[in-house]
């Protein structure tokens, strides 16, 4: 009698061994049989415990039988098939509104003094600081473009630091205007100096006029 092949018969989806009397269906690397015990099933190497990528800065993309490694987002493949970071600020000069500061594997935009980055971590808002108490003046905080400048109240001016103010001596800068009539003139008595201000007194024997400054 002829031998029966019955491999021929088998329906194995890859390969099959014939043994005495019965046969065995195999699969190629890169798949497993199935518990029908005929078909195979592809391997995904990508969930096995071990990552068959070594370049941490690749990911890892299962295929029929196989698997490729290729470079995560912020990367590129170079000649030696490895991973080196894209410069995307050097790649694209319109990615952020002010600064672009490349970190490995991606970017960060950052915003000149008085601006602060907005919710989409690309444009930049003016920051008020005059009236969001970001400043440091004593007692008048001026906005301006992009900053700000410090001014005084009146009997005061801005010292030296540009930030605080100095009590201004009317009686020893004079003439000073007058409390009443706001126009420049000296005490014809006495001038004493008051934080921010002045007042003018007489002589025994005589007393302040309505101008608060003569006697």
């Amino acid at each position: 009698c002829k031998h029966a092949n019955r491999c021929q018969t088998a329906n194995c989806s890859q390969d099959c061994r014939e043994t005495v009397n019965k046969y065995e269906c195999s699969c190629r690397s890169g798949y497993t049989l199935s518990r029908n015990g005929h078909s195979c099933v592809d391997i995904d190497e990508c969930v096995t415990p071990h990552n068959p990528c070594t370049d941490p800065r690749q990911a890892c993309v299962n295929t029929q039988g196989s698997f490729k490694c290729e470079c995560m987002s912020g990367y590129s493949q170079s000649q030696d098939n490895t991973c080196v970071d894209i410069n995307e600020c050097l790649e694209d000069r319109e990615l952020c509104e002010h600064e672009c500061v490349n970190t490995d594997g991606s970017y960060k935009c950052m915003c000149w003094s008085s601006y602060t980055l907005a919710g989409d971590n690309t444009t930049c808002h003016h920051v008020d600081e005059c009236t969001s108490g970001q400043h440091a003046c004593a007692q008048i905080c001026k906005e301006t473009l992009g900053s700000y400048t410090c001014d005084c109240h009146p009997g005061f001016q801005l010292a030296a630091d540009k930030h605080t103010c100095d009590d201004i001596d009317e009686c020893l800068s004079g003439p000073h205007p007058s409390i009443i009539s706001k126009i420049f003139t000296r005490c014809q008595g006495f001038c004493h100096n008051t934080p921010g201000s002045f007042y003018c007194s007489c002589p025994h024997g005589f007393t302040l006029a309505a101008d608060k400054s003569s006697c």
